[in-house]
């Protein structure tokens, strides 16, 4: 077992599709992981006060209430828990003694769910769910890990894999390229970055998402596999083929910076995996060799990794003292690692670069290095994740990720929520012109950057550390960013919003490195003790930032026509209004007015604004102003786009007042109302024909089709949509064709799409399976209709040649196959209409009824005569269409923290199923908080509803979700800003 310091929360979200036939559940589930994970919290959890099994419990029942639909939990004024699914009920104690009470309550739970569950729910992911709510109330790192997280993780921490060697992100919809390394065999293979890879083996990309993609590029060193390429300026794709070999990950990089004759090293510390210690004694041995004077250790964005690993690199830079120690706060046990004289490598000075996303294990260097003076900090304050976590195999190939200590770093310094605060606080002035959002940002220091204390059931600090404040804070402007080979337009963004995909291990000399070039030079390659050599910097800062200034003078001047000289403001006094000019639609430019005049006898300088905001997109905006004579009024105009797809809503605006970083204690307020689009609802109709005998079956080497159409019967058009066809098979089958653009089809209208696949195997007893995918980026639509096509199974089935008609006894179902396993229904028609007959087949009649393709109708639903004076057409039908959702006067603008009533009513043509209703506050720390369910009697078409939704300070998520009968399902959100 390793200790691991990831600053990583993983989050599951585990989805059962419809069997073909769900086998009757055998038993009741052991919980056997359940019972591990209490039993391993009670012997090793770092904080014992922390384990409440009363909490635990509802925590558990909640999420598996978020995991599975049909299941509700309530409490009772009584103080007893209710678990419901469907009319059934089991009731709990809400107050329980023990954890050993916890798995009892949990195993009355599960039998009962056992009992009343539906057998394609798998208990399994259930019981994992209930897992994941039991430890949510400990601490954000403390988890359970299926296998495949756990194997992935594994893999990260390994330091390598077998696989190519590229870096790879789905842009413009199609795999592509972003980085190849050195001397892989994608460098070999000549791969560049840009590139499109269209099929992995005979698999189309376009149809796979981005963890698939990966999956299949990996593999085992010394496997083939072969992708074709399409490249700007080829005339065709290219077949590339290429041996898998095994890939490190490069968790360091470093390199040799000369600066007035002197050489200086800089080493960029990625990660603490199992390699990354070797790789940088040897970087620290090198520069040894070339005598540098000095080192730049970059951790900026080093999310952690290995305790022990952390340790040893540490050791690299110190000769004596204590590196890190492990405490638990009930004081079982102190352990400490300790610093050697023999293991030290590198004696000049050092200065270390962090940031916000510094955490965990490069904190524990970086705090070591600074409490103990052997080094200076620049950047930004530390994440703040003092806790260490042990990894716990279970069987299963799963794991629980455990918190079992918090660390101190040299001095007993406690960084847990607050993180290390560096000496000198950097702050990289963005411009771009360009941009009609966000053109200058300046200050980012009050902006709430990533921090431990943010994460919900954060521990409290094993020591009361001050968070301190920087000796230094300096301003200096981000390099213009290098012209990328080609940028992305991701899903769902607007063309405006195209991303140059960035290269992590690309080296840009930013101001960062070159203040921390200065700070070496000033240190002449000899060591001096930090608290010493702190005053001694205030030249070279001042240095630097002098001639920083200049440089975001001049761009601020010759850019956006801004004086920003700086100088004392006596007494400035200061009036200030925001003007919104009426609602704004989504997808539009939201347009917000600043006005400021100086009501003062003095000049303002460096006159700047914050705007906070409930919403994101408007929160933590700035706008310069520069100098401001008294008596002068200055103007300027916040411009936000608004998403396409984004629910109405009525944000809070406050915007504060600044002359460089003295608070004027001057603030605008205002609100801002967003019309919420008008949304598409989509319809879709399935069917499949083979090309060869229409029978159905797939046999080798034969041809099929799967049609789809789509017809939206919303109010407004399709956004970034896309129509996809997985393959779940395999090699046995292949997609001649997988995707289909279903953007803009407005309201009313429908389109037709045909993907053909090919049978590449014969017999097989199992149903070659598929998934449709219908995603719209925009409005957040994400349809999975699972589709089978049955084989040939031996002998081809036994078919009889009709002539004549058939006409219905009674009302029938018509579908696409005469296989049960694989129908769709098409449509039904009522007793007495007649259609062409064709053939029979398992039971089934094949005939024609106005479609391009054969019809099948259970050959006991009528029966045969010999002539008709008219054949029936079937009319049109959607066999997936979700239900409708109205809300009939939802709250409008912000509101007061209190339970509100949420009204409506349901329709549906295949019936209604259920009604959900969940609520998220992120502010509040909560998440799909399952307020409402209700279960609809069968044949129920139309159904009000109210329930009373509880809500929080701040931006309330409230999702309403209708299901019916087809297990088609519909989802509206309402978003209410409470105070």
């Amino acid at each position: 077992m390793h200790t691991w310091l990831f600053s990583i929360v993983f989050a599951f979200l585990a989805q059962s599709s419809p069997q073909l036939a769900p086998a009757p559940r055998s038993a009741t589930p052991t919980l056997l992981h359940l019972k591990l994970t209490v039993s391993k919290v009670m012997d090793r959890y770092v904080e014992p006060a922390r384990i409440d099994p009363s909490r635990m419990l509802l925590s558990g029942l909640e999420s598996i209430a978020r995991e599975v639909p049909e299941i509700m939990i309530r409490e009772n004024v009584k103080g007893t828990l209710i678990v419901e699914v469907g009319s059934a009920k089991l009731s709990l104690a809400s107050k329980i003694p023990s954890a050993w009470d916890l798995i009892a309550g949990f195993s009355q739970v599960f039998a009962f769910l056992a009992q009343h569950l539906p057998a394609d729910v798998s208990l399994e992911k259930v019981e994992h769910s209930a897992i994941a709510g039991i430890l949510e109330t400990l601490d954000p790192h403390t988890n359970f890990m299926t296998p495949e997280v756990f194997r992935e993780m594994r893999t990260q921490t390994r330091g390598s894999f077998g696989g190519l060697g590229i870096v790879v992100s789905i842009c413009d919809q199609k795999l592509s390229v972003i980085k190849v390394m050195d001397n892989t065999p994608a460098s070999r293979a000549g791969l560049m970055p840009g590139d499109r890879i269209i099929k992995i083996g005979t698999q189309p990309t376009e149809n796979l998402s981005l963890s698939e993609a990966v999956s299949r590029l990996r593999g085992e060193p010394g496997d083939p596999v072969s992708i074709v390429v399409s490249r700007t300026g080829w005339k065709q794709a290219k077949t590339l083929p290429i041996t898998r070999e095994a890939i490190s990950f490069e968790s360091v990089t470093h390199r040799i910076l000369e600066h007035k004759g002197a050489k200086y090293g800089y080493l960029k510390l990625k990660a603490f995996q199992m390699p990354t210690a070797l790789m940088v004694k040897q970087a620290l041995t090198e520069m040894n060799k070339e005598s540098v004077q000095g080192l730049i250790l970059d951790m900026r964005g080093n999310g952690g990794g290995l305790l022990h690993i952390a340790v040893e690199i540490g050791r690299y830079f110190m000769d004596s003292g204590i590196i890190v120690a492990q405490v638990s706060n009930n004081t079982r046990d102190r352990r400490e690692e300790r610093a050697d004289a023999q293991s030290t490598i590198f004696k000049k000075p050092v200065v270390v670069l962090v940031d916000d996303n510094s955490a965990s294990a490069s904190e524990i260097v970086a705090g070591t290095l600074k409490y103990s003076g052997r080094a200076i900090l620049i950047g930004r304050r530390t994440f703040g994740k003092g806790s260490v976590q042990d990894l716990i195999d279970f069987p299963g190939d799963s794991a629980l990720k455990l918190t079992i200590a918090q660390y101190l770093t040299y001095g007993d310094v406690s960084i847990q929520g607050v993180g290390i605060v560096p000496d000198i606080e950097l702050h990289h002035v963005r411009m771009d012109p360009k941009q009609r959002s966000r053109q200058v940002t300046y200050y980012t220091a009050g902006r709430e950057a990533s921090s431990e204390a943010q994460l919900k059931s954060s521990l409290d600090a094993a020591r009361v550390t001050p968070k301190g404040k920087s000796m230094y804070t300096v301003f200096a402007l981000l390099p213009e960013p290098k012209t990328p080979p080609f940028v992305c337009n991701y899903c769902g963004l607007d063309p405006e919003d195209a991303q140059a995909p960035s290269d992590p291990d690309e080296f840009v000399q930013d101001a960062a490195i070159d203040l921390a070039r200065d700070i070496l030079v000033s240190f002449k390659g000899t060591t001096v003790a930090r608290p010493a050599a702190l005053p001694r910097l205030k030249s070279v800062v001042d240095a630097f930032q002098t001639a920083a200034d200049l440089e975001i003078g001049k761009k601020l001047k010759t850019l956006f026509s801004i004086d920003w000289k700086l100088a004392p403001s006596d007494q400035p006094s200061l009036t200030a209004k925001l003007t919104v000019p009426g609602p704004t639609a989504a997808g539009k430019w939201a347009k917000v007015e600043v006005e400021v005049k100086n009501t003062g006898k003095t000049p303002i300088h460096r006159l700047r604004g914050e705007l906070g905001s409930s919403n994101p997109r408007f929160d933590y905006q700035e706008v310069l102003f520069g100098v401001l004579k008294p008596g002068e009024t200055g103007k300027r105009t916040i411009e936000v786009k608004i998403p396409a797809g984004l629910s109405g809503r009525t944000d809070t605006l406050n915007m504060h007042f600044f002359s460089h970083l003295q608070d004027l204690k001057v603030s605008a307020a205002g609100t801002i109302a967003i019309a919420g689009s008008l949304q598409p609802r989509l319809h879709l109709s399935l069917s499949f024909s083979d090309a060869k005998d229409s029978d159905g079956l797939l046999t080798a080497q034969e041809t099929g089709v799967f049609r789809i159409r789509v017809k939206n019967v919303g109010d407004g058009p399709t956004g970034d949509a896309n129509l996809v066809l997985k393959n779940l098979t395999g090699e046995e089958v292949q997609l001649l064709s997988t995707r289909a653009d279903l953007r803009n089809l407005a309201p009313g209208q429908k389109r037709d799409f045909t993907f053909q696949i090919k049978a590449n195997a014969e017999a097989g007893e199992q149903p070659w399976k598929f998934v449709v995918e219908l995603k719209d980026c925009n409005y957040g639509t994400n349809i999975e209709i699972p589709w089978h096509v049955m084989r040939k199974q031996g002998a081809l089935p036994v078919t009889k040649a009709l002539t004549g008609w058939f006409r219905l006894d009674s009302e029938a179902e018509i579908f696409d196959t005469p296989w049960s396993e694989s129908q769709k229904l098409q449509g039904r028609l009522a007793a007495g209409a007649t259609l062409k007959a064709v053939k029979e087949i398992n039971g089934f009649v094949q005939v024609m009824a106005g479609t391009s393709s054969p019809l099948y109708v259970k050959k006991d639903a009528g029966k045969i005569v010999k002539s008709s004076s008219t054949s029936v057409v079937l009319p049109e039908f959607y066999v997936y269409s979700p239900p409708a959702i109205t809300v009939a006067n939802p709250p409008a603008g912000p509101v007061k923290a209190a339970p509100v009533t949420i009204t409506g009513e349901l329709q549906d043509l295949d019936g209604l199923r259920d009604l959900i209703i969940v609520v998220s506050n992120l502010k509040a720390n909560v998440y799909a908080k399952k307020v409402a369910y209700s279960a609809f009697g069968k044949g129920t078409s139309k159904s009000a509803f109210s329930a009373p939704v509880p809500l929080w300070p701040g931006v309330n998520v409230i999702s309403i979700t209708a299901r019916d009968t087809s297990r088609a399902a519909e989802t509206k959100n309402l978003i209410l800003i409470a105070e």
